[in-house]
């Protein structure tokens, strides 16, 4: 297989900018990017435009702050990136290097008829997922996705999972498997432990729970699914199953704030 013989439903939002620009970096090009975004009464460009500020709404506000500037950074050092590579992924201008691949979806729904069509019409198998969505109804039309988990499974399944993560096991995990119709709980091609390390947040004390949530799935939680990516697409998705038959397993829901003050002590300076 290719490297390039894979799709992507691609929603916009920290997850899908961070997978599209680590194949701009890399030179990657999948055959076809379902863009799912919802449809206004504007000119396209413009309704695209105003889909991303939504979706990013966050991460575009902070990431203009120097000492979000300056955590981004030691997450990219973290995770031996590139430097501005999370300042990059929020170009709106990114999509623009695949513009031959795109397929724009005016249903921002992963389980629409429209893209229930479109996929059935196509031509491709095997598809990469970016969007939070649960998958039910395209899943019927018998294709194969994937989906990068940011916990290490079968152990750690469900929401919140680098913060799940730290709090039960003291580490993170991430792993790439096949979506069935159960959250998180298909067969496991990839997967690893990565010890955590404090991070220098200046002005911590400062935020809000609320905030500080936010700062982490804007630029945490994408860079940790996409340091995975580099094993999924050297191996063009040629993988054998993981036999997790013996091993335990856990759903984790989200954090209360009582909980995620204690994890984000663990991780900020």
């Amino acid at each position: 297989m290719d490297k390039n013989n894979f799709s992507v439903i691609f929603q916009d939002g920290p997850i899908g900018r961070a997978f599209l620009n680590y194949f701009k970096l890399k030179k990657y090009k999948p055959r076809k990017i379902y863009y799912l975004y919802k449809k206004k009464f504007l000119p396209k460009k413009m309704n695209l435009k105003m889909h991303f500020n939504e979706n990013n709404y966050y991460p575009l506000k902070f990431i203009q702050y120097k000492n979000i500037y300056e955590l981004c950074v030691q997450i990219e050092a973290y995770f031996q990136f590139e430097k501005n590579f999370i300042q990059n992924m929020y170009n709106f201008d990114l999509l623009d290097f695949f513009k031959d691949q795109i397929v724009y979806v005016p249903n921002h729904d992963v389980n629409s008829d429209l893209l229930f069509n479109q996929i059935i019409k196509s031509g491709e198998n095997t598809f990469l997922n970016t969007s939070n969505q649960i998958y039910k109804n395209i899943l019927k039309t018998n294709k194969n996705f994937y989906h990068i988990h940011p916990g290490y499974l079968p152990l750690l399944r469900g929401a919140d999972g680098t913060l799940n993560s730290l709090l039960h096991s003291n580490s993170y995990g991430v792993s790439f498997f096949k979506m069935t119709e159960k959250i998180d709980d298909g067969n496991i091609f990839l997967r690893k432990k990565i010890e955590y390390e404090k991070f220098k947040l200046e002005g911590y004390k400062n935020y809000n729970i609320k905030d500080v949530y936010r700062i982490w799935f804007s630029f945490f939680d994408p860079i940790l699914r996409c340091s995975l990516l580099n094993e999924i697409i050297n191996d063009s998705f040629n993988f054998e199953k993981i036999n997790v038959i013996n091993e335990k397993t856990s759903y984790r829901s989200f954090l209360k704030n009582n909980d995620l003050k204690i994890v984000f002590d663990k991780i900020f300076l």
